[in-house]
């Protein structure tokens, strides 16, 4: 098992400053932001200035990127330009990952399906991705759906369709949290279903309101079962990184400060992994 930070967790830090903190934490790894008006993350109009200091602040600390984590999802809009916007931003994710030393880039697999409408979005997703598979496979980056609100994937069983059309280079990042976020009441069903895609893990929680809404906690204070569901992990074979995607960029009241949380995080990963 290795532990990633996740830059979503210190809005006020910078990239290279964040490292350090994650490093003196104890963390093996960081899952990067790629987008712009966010101090920590790499930004798409600077990443080419940005790349040669992040390289060595990673070689001073023993960080890795576990993943790179853009925002592009149009890849099924009707208006092809759109499309092709969307597409040219992963092409950019995989040739970056590829020179950090990275193996995953993030998916948010298309926009949100309007209620009862044909098949042509999906077709023009599959299309899309069909495109930048290749091209992941030939750089060695795997693209890694996440269910998550406005995007295709808004269940488990969808990002496995999705996959299974498209073939190799896709995985998936696995976020038992945004599932029960979505309505998805099984979370052992659904990890079973994903489990032989599974390439890189969200670690986090969230406590049920009623009504389908939910608030952001620290994990264990939750109802995202990680107990039960470390076991199936750890009986699939995963190995590969756990990233504490602790969310004070959209929760900066509700969470204590990242240092704190943090702490607690990667000391929760630890106890419940053995």
């Amino acid at each position: 098992m290795k532990a990633a930070a996740h830059t979503m967790s210190t809005p006020r830090l910078e990239l290279l400053p964040a490292l350090d903190l994650y490093a003196r934490l104890g963390f093996d790894g960081v899952e990067v932001l790629y987008t712009e008006g966010y101090p920590c993350a790499l930004h798409p109009s600077a990443a080419e200035e940005e790349v040669r200091p992040l390289l060595q602040r990673l070689s001073e600390t023993g960080l890795r990127v576990a993943q790179l984590t853009p925002y592009a999802n149009a890849f099924d809009d009707e208006d092809p330009a759109v499309r092709e916007a969307a597409v040219a931003e992963i092409e950019r994710c995989i040739e970056l990952a590829g020179r950090l030393g990275c193996g995953n880039v993030r998916l948010w697999a298309g926009q949100e399906p309007e209620p009862g409408e044909g098949p042509g979005r999906y077709e023009r997703l599959i299309d899309a991705l069909r495109g930048l598979a290749a091209k992941a496979v030939a750089a060695g980056v795997s693209l890694n759906i996440e269910n998550h609100a406005g995007s295709y994937a808004l269940c488990s069983e969808t990002s496995v369709r999705i996959i299974e059309a498209v073939g190799a280079g896709l995985g998936i990042t696995y976020d038992p949290a945004n599932l029960l976020q979505l309505g998805e009441g099984e979370p052992l069903r659904a990890l079973e279903r994903q489990l032989p895609y599974v390439r890189h893990v969200h670690f986090k929680d969230l406590r049920a309101l009623g009504d389908r809404k939910y608030e952001i906690t620290q994990v264990g204070e939750g109802d995202v079962p990680w107990a039960e569901l470390m076991p199936v992990l750890r009986a699939g074979g995963y190995a590969e990184y756990f990233s504490t995607e602790y969310e004070k960029r959209w929760h900066p009241d509700e969470l204590p400060e990242p240092e704190v949380g943090l702490r607690h995080e990667l000391s929760e990963l630890r106890r419940l992994w053995v």
